[in-house]
């Protein structure tokens, strides 16, 4: 299986103005003097990651990705779950790919709920499947096919197209892959949390509205859904 994650073209992604997150603490951290204090500085973090978690409660257009899955290889044919290479949030759509690295049809999105129902017997094997869903990606990063693939494929390779979440930066100079308008969003976010653990949240109020409103701003431009088919 291979993942297009990031375009590699010069200029992609579009992360370069965003700031790192040594710069977005430090920044945040300024506003209350503590900019050279430890203490603020780690205060800073914990506003800067929550707000990045709660950017995750939506999906988001910058977060399609796309990963490729050769089906019934090097799984035994008759297989029908198969490892996702990345983090999953949600689906957003499958194609079935041929030979030629072509798309060629739709796979459908199936609830893993109404799969139990819907497909009790999964021993017969076909050229090519029509339905797909995830029993709890989160614990085991697997997606299930149905029919199962026979040794004789149709097309070979299920495409992906899912959406992933808002990494957190791992180190001091790892920058959020987010458009600029999103980075100040968590941003402001960051910094309205950050008031209300200095101070209160009344005194945190004003911050939390302008922080809102700018996030629902983002949200008519940049939201997206998952795979209802």
């Amino acid at each position: 299986m291979t993942a297009s994650l990031i375009v590699t073209t010069s200029g992609f992604p579009q992360d370069r103005g965003n700031r790192t997150r040594n710069a977005a603490l430090t920044e945040i951290a300024s506003f209350y003097g503590g900019e050279n204090r430890p203490t603020i500085i780690t205060r800073a973090g914990q506003a800067w990651d929550s707000s990045i978690r709660e950017y995750n409660t939506w999906l988001w257009k910058f977060n399609r990705v796309t990963a490729d899955i050769t089906l019934a290889s090097p799984s035994p044919a008759g297989s029908d779950t198969y490892d996702l290479a990345t983090d999953f949030a949600e689906p957003n759509r499958a194609k079935l790919v041929d030979s030629n690295g072509k798309e060629r049809d739709v796979v459908g999105w199936v609830p893993f709920e109404e799969w139990l129902v819907y497909f009790p017997d999964r021993s017969a094997p076909s050229s090519r499947p029509v339905f797909y869903t995830a029993q709890n990606v989160h614990e085991t990063g697997k997606v299930t096919v149905y029919p199962p693939p026979a040794t004789s494929l149709q097309w070979p390779t299920l495409r992906l197209y899912y959406f992933r979440r808002i990494l957190i930066p791992a180190n001091p100079d790892g920058r959020l892959n987010v458009p600029l308008e999103v980075e100040e969003g968590i941003f402001q976010l960051a910094q309205a949390r950050m008031t209300h653990k200095q101070k209160s949240f009344a005194d945190a109020g004003a911050e939390y509205e302008r922080a809102g409103a700018y996030r629902l701003g983002l949200e008519h431009r940049f939201r997206d859904f998952p795979d209802i088919i």
